[in-house]
């Protein structure tokens, strides 16, 4: 639970930020759209190595 507020925390001062006319700090702690991808991809590499009765699979690169 904290690490939610954590995210929702510095998306909410990176959008003050934006909104005062600055930009936001370039070490922002909240996930990228890339990052969300990137877990996306790995669950559905472990599902299909759970599917094929837990072989080694290689995560597909983009």
């Amino acid at each position: 639970l904290e690490g939610f507020a954590t995210i929702y925390t510095e998306v909410a001062h990176a959008i003050r930020a934006v909104r005062q006319g600055r930009r936001p700090d370039g070490e922002v702690l909240f996930p990228t759209v890339a990052d969300g991808l990137d877990g996306v991809e790995f669950i559905e590499t472990a599902v299909k190595s759970s599917t094929n009765g837990a072989t080694w699979v290689r995560k597909e690169q983009p």
